[in-house]
C-alpha cells in the first residue's frame, strides 16, 4: 500500500514538473509502474520471509496498484474535474473502472517479475534482490501504460468519446 502513496507523489511532483508530452507518455508511466512496488522491493530486500509465495507477491504488486488508482481517481474526481465544464458521469466510470485495471494489471506484471525474484532468492539460484532481473516486465507494465495514454490522447484530440 506505501508503494501505491509513494507512486501518487511521484508521479504529482513530476506531472508538476514535466509539462511536455513526453513526461504524459513516457516519463509518468515509468515512475508510477517503478515506484508502486516500492514496497515490494524493502521486503524482498530485507524481509523476505514475511513474502509467502508468488501469488502473495503479485496480489501485494495489484492492491498497490488499486490504491494507487484509488488515490489518482480521488484527484481527478474532486480536484481536477470540478474545474472542467461538462464532466460527465460516463468520464467518472470510465475512470474508475479502465483507470483503475490498468493500473492493477500493469502492477500485476510487475509482480510477476518480483515473484519471479522471490522464487530465484529462496531457491538460492540469486544471492540478493537485483530490480535490474525484473526489468523486462517493468518495461511492459510502462510499455502498456505509456500505450494506454497515447491512445487516450489521441483519442482525446480527435473529439472520439468512449463514456
Amino acid at each position: 500500500m506505501g508503494g501505491g502513496l509513494f507512486a501518487i507523489l511521484g508521479a504529482f511532483i513530476k506531472e508538476l514538473q514535466l509539462t511536455s508530452g513526453l513526461s504524459l507518455f513516457l516519463i509518468a508511466p515509468a515512475i508510477e509502474e517503478v515506484i508502486k512496488p516500492v514496497g515490494i522491493y524493502y521486503l524482498l530486500n530485507k524481509k523476505i520471509s514475511f513474502l509467502y509465495s508468488k501469488l502473495h507477491i503479485v496480489t501485494l504488486a495489484m492492491v498497490s496498484g488499486l490504491v494507487f488508482a484509488t488515490l489518482e481517481n480521488g484527484v481527478y474526481i474532486f480536484i481536477y474535474f470540478p474545474f472542467i465544464p461538462n464532466v460527465t458521469p460516463g468520464l467518472i466510470m470510465f475512470r474508475l473502472v479502465v483507470c483503475t485495471a490498468l493500473h492493477v494489471i500493469c502492477s500485476g506484471i510487475v509482480g510477476i517479475g518480483l515473484a519471479r525474484q522471490w522464487e530465484d532468492l529462496k531457491s538460492g539460484k540469486k544471492e540478493k534482490f537485483e530490480l535490474e532481473n525484473s526489468l523486462k516486465y517493468i518495461i511492459a507494465a510502462i510499455a502498456i501504460h505509456a500505450t494506454y495514454n497515447t491512445t487516450m490522447y489521441f483519442l482525446e484530440i480527435s473529439n472520439v468519446k468512449l463514456y
